[in-house]
């Protein structure tokens, strides 16, 4: 054990794994024991033979700056402060997950357990609202309440912020329905809209729930100045661009042309269900647009 810093022990046993549990219900249990005792575990390795937990304050920050200690612009308690806690699983022959003795100091958090602790973490602060609480952000969610004001009716009481703004945006993202393309004709009519004004459209949908997942627009005049100046391609995503809480990805092409500086310009755009996902549709869709 490392005697030069103060450790911590979590004072509740692991909970028990039953026979046969999947390693779904395992990474459940093991992840709501850390928050039922003022922690959070992530998931830094996964296979099929075996899981490994850290605690969410376990590594530390890159200084890509390299700049001394007392320097550092935000001086503030930093989530991750390099904590020992782990946790080892591996499968058994019956099918299913045992624990692995832990090493050294694995068994012990750096620092303390309390719950200003695991109110660092977003999934953190959700684990301590309470039932009229979680009431009042569906409600305020579902009637287009403003994030603020939201913010302001689970925390009257306690005169805290509960959850942060960012919080609750990410829970109404995660609640916003999808138009679908089969029973909503709003889809269709905003299609026929964007077309109406000159744009070229091309949309994907999920084939099985007939879900938007993406819908690809621009015009004659944005592809020809990208074939013009095609050396240069710049991709992004802005978000809260619409009511459907789906990012817009832009393309911008960058031209010199009469200027002393750089200066960049549309090519297309996208609305989609998902930024990751889409990313290589919208490319592809771009490339082909553009070929024709």
């Amino acid at each position: 054990m490392n005697t030069d810093l103060k450790l911590f022990e979590v004072s509740a046993p692991l909970p028990t794994l039953p026979p046969n549990a999947t390693k779904e219900i395992t990474t459940d249990l093991i992840k709501n024991y850390a928050l039922e005792n003022n922690f959070e575990l992530t998931k830094v390795r996964s296979s099929e033979t075996r899981i490994h937990f850290q605690c969410k304050r376990g590594g530390v920050y890159r200084n890509t700056r390299e700049l001394a200690e007392a320097n550092r612009k935000r001086q503030k308690d930093s989530c991750k402060c390099n904590c020992p806690y782990y946790i080892k699983v591996k499968t058994t022959k019956d099918g299913g997950f045992s624990y692995t003795q832990p090493t050294g100091d694995e068994r012990f958090h750096n620092h303390p357990l309390s719950a200003e602790n695991v109110l660092l973490s977003s999934n953190g602060r959700k684990n301590k609202l309470n039932s009229d609480d979680v009431e009042k952000i569906q409600k305020g969610i579902e009637q287009e309440i403003p994030t603020k004001l939201i913010q302001k009716l689970i925390s009257a009481i306690s005169g805290v912020n509960k959850l942060t703004l960012h919080d609750i945006n990410n829970l109404r993202y995660k609640n916003a329905d999808r138009v679908n393309l089969r029973s909503d004709d709003g889809a269709k009519l905003l299609i026929h809209h964007i077309e109406s004004k000159g744009y070229n459209t091309a949309y994907r949908c999920n084939p099985i729930s007939r879900n938007l997942d993406g819908l690809f627009f621009t015009n004659d005049t944005l592809v020809a100045r990208a074939k013009r100046f095609s050396e240069v391609v710049v991709i992004d995503a802005t978000y809260n661009t619409n009511d459907l809480k789906m990012p817009l990805i832009s393309a911008f092409g960058v031209s010199n042309l009469g200027k002393d500086t750089l200066k960049t310009f549309p090519i297309a755009f996208a609305w989609v269900a998902n930024e990751k996902e889409m990313y290589n549709w919208f490319v592809k869709t771009s490339v082909r647009t553009f070929r024709s």
